[in-house]
């Protein structure tokens, strides 16, 4: 199959167009809409979806903001009033219990103005802080720390009942007093009393007993014990009775009897009062315990509390991310949807123009875009229809001026092949001179002797017909020596060796030609019982060899080995080879010579010549 028919082959291979109503297309009713509205709807959509979800990201957080940071300001004050609380209840206990420590080293007054002065203003700082408290608690949710509040109203039962029995202790240590203010200042009073009357009285044998009488009394003070009241009491009775058998006049007896007496009733007096603080501190203290207790289980119900409140604020804050997220990918989902189903009415008449363009690509040249929109993909689809049919069209009248071309392209290199040198005319379609100069040429020419007589016998055709049958044999000979013959003109024919292409043996191949011209003309001559006699001439030298021409090129050859080559042709011998000394020189050894002597050549003046008669069998 030739050429044109496997291009015309190829051209009528077809691939089925694929129908526009097959194709699947995603909301349907965006096929007429231009692309620019499809992309202002498509813009639209996503910005309404992007507000949605900024508008509901921000009501989201701030939700969940606002519900933790209420939650969380909530629990923390819950728990530092609860913690502030339980600090403020032992501040009182601790001011409580240095009071009763050190009231009787200081004295009760100092002793209440330095640890109790401060203790109404601590409880009343508790009773705020219940207050405070009460108001954290969520008005809408009256259930809500139900335990907390129940245990901040026992606490402040508690505390009523403390400020109570704290009261009355108080007043029961400034009623018994101490060192010389209340009772004990009373009854301190009444002992130096006795002890001084008893000194006045120089009653030395009850010395000794009143001595015992204020040891035990110390003994109690300091010790509280109930057995040195009994030991009190007996020393009180051996005073009296020593008083009673003293040699104290009567008067004076009765007068120490009866301190006596006043002595025991306000010590009795005093005894029964520090029972009775004893009782009340005891009472006060186990009350105050209770509170303490209380207090800190408050504390940790207030803390267990706070931490209810940040989970259920943790919780609220989780459901309300988890809702967020759910609407956020729901959102991107249906935007990335929309995004896809308007990119689907873009991309897809693309893509069939792709896979349309692809089959042109590949050969098949007669298939078509699908048309399955009215925006612009559609009207380009249709246009690039228009187009590939109208470029098909022009394809097949270039295909055919191609092959026109190709022809015309082959026969016009065949011509300028048999012009030119090959390597030449490859360069001539390069550039426009080529003009070249080589340093050894060996040049040929061979001119027929007596073919212009031979021209008035026979007819123009036949001249040129027997002419054409000479050269052409020389050709023959010329292409088996790899020489290139360079011209004719006339009868004379000119070839040379060394060019293009330079090579060693260039006169070799020259002489070797010349040698095979002679026989092959004799020959010719047989044939036709005509007598064309040759006459050759051979240089050696430098030329120059170009293009000259434009419409009509020759390869051409100049210089001074050009000019003697032609000399020796014309100064040679009818049937010889004659050649010069600067080819003799390159032959000599390898071919058999015949020297001729110096010649007088015009224009060269003597020269000389050899005749070459043949190639040695053997060399020496």
């Amino acid at each position: 199959m030739d050429k044109d028919s496997q291009i015309q082959h190829k051209t009528s291979v077809s691939v089925p167009d694929i129908n526009a109503t097959e194709v699947k297309i995603a909301l349907p009713f965006l096929r007429h809409i231009s692309i620019g509205n499809k992309l202002k709807f498509g813009f639209s959509s996503l910005f309404i979806i992007i507000f949605i979800t900024s508008m509901l990201s921000v009501f989201g957080l701030e939700y969940v903001r606002s519900q933790f940071e209420y939650a969380v300001n909530r629990g923390y004050a819950l728990e530092i009033l609860s913690i502030e609380t339980q600090s403020q209840l032992l501040k009182a206990r601790s001011n409580e219990k240095d009071f009763l420590l050190k009231w009787r080293e200081l004295g009760v007054t100092t002793a209440k103005q330095k640890y109790l002065g401060s203790n109404a203003d601590t409880i009343a700082l508790v009773r705020q802080n219940f207050k405070k408290i009460e108001a954290v608690f969520p008005h809408e949710d009256p259930t809500s720390s139900a335990v907390l509040r129940q245990h901040m109203l026992q606490i402040n039962d508690q505390l009523d009942v403390y400020e109570q029995d704290l009261n009355t202790m108080v007043q029961l240590i400034e009623q018994v007093g101490s060192k010389d203010h209340g009772l004990v200042g009373h009854f301190r009073q009444d002992a130096d009393h006795v002890e001084k009357t008893l000194t006045e009285h120089d009653l030395q044998s009850a010395e000794i007993d009143l001595l015992l009488l204020r040891r035990f009394e110390k003994d109690y003070l300091l010790r509280g014990h109930k057995k040195y009241i009994k030991k009190v009491s007996d020393a009180v009775l051996i005073l009296k009775q020593r008083v009673n058998k003293s040699v104290l006049p009567g008067n004076d007896k009765l007068a120490v009897v009866g301190l006596l007496d006043d002595y025991w009733t306000t010590f009795d007096k005093l005894t029964t009062d520090l029972e009775k603080l004893t009782r009340v501190e005891q009472e006060f203290t186990l009350l105050g315990n209770d509170i303490e207790l209380a207090t800190e289980k408050f504390r940790r119900l207030g803390k267990i509390q706070a931490a209810k409140h940040l989970l259920e604020a943790q919780q609220g804050t989780d459901n309300t991310e988890l809702l967020v997220y759910i609407t956020l990918i729901t959102l991107l989902i249906i935007g990335f949807m929309l995004a896809y189903l308007l990119a689907s009415h873009i991309r897809t008449p693309l893509h069939l123009l792709d896979k349309t363009v692809m089959k042109i690509r590949e050969g098949d040249f007669a298939a078509s875009v699908p048309i399955i929109t009215s925006d612009e993909t559609g009207r380009l689809g249709i246009a690039f229809n228009q187009m590939n049919n109208k470029l098909n069209t022009a394809m097949e009248d270039i295909k055919q001026n191609v092959i026109d071309i190709e022809v015309q392209q082959q026969l016009s290199e065949k011509l300028l092949l048999n012009i030119l040198p090959k390597a030449i005319a490859s360069r001539l379609k390069e550039q426009q001179t080529i003009a070249e100069w080589h340093g050894q040429v060996t040049v040929l020419f061979a001119d027929m002797v007596g073919f212009t007589k031979l021209s008035a016998l026979l007819t123009a055709t036949e001249l040129v017909s027997r002419l054409n049958i000479i050269f052409t044999a020389f050709d023959e000979i010329a292409k088996k020596h790899q020489l290139e013959k360079i011209k004719t003109m006339g009868d004379c024919y000119m070839a040379a060796g060394g060019l293009p292409e330079a090579r060693e043996d260039h006169a070799e191949i020259v002489a070797n030609l010349a040698l095979e011209l002679v026989p092959v003309l004799d020959e010719l001559n047989r044939q036709w019982q005509e007598k064309v006699n040759i006459r050759i001439g051979i240089n050696t030298g430098p030329v120059v060899a170009g293009v000259i021409g434009k419409s009509k090129f020759i390869y051409d050859l100049w210089g001074d080995a050009v000019n003697t080559a032609s000399r020796m042709e014309s100064h040679g011998v009818v049937g010889k080879i004659q050649v010069s000394q600067s080819t003799y020189q390159l032959l000599q050894g390898k071919y058999d010579f015949q020297a001729r002597g110096e010649i007088d050549v015009k224009g060269k003046g003597a020269m000389k010549t050899y005749f070459l008669l043949a190639k040695k069998t053997r060399l020496i």
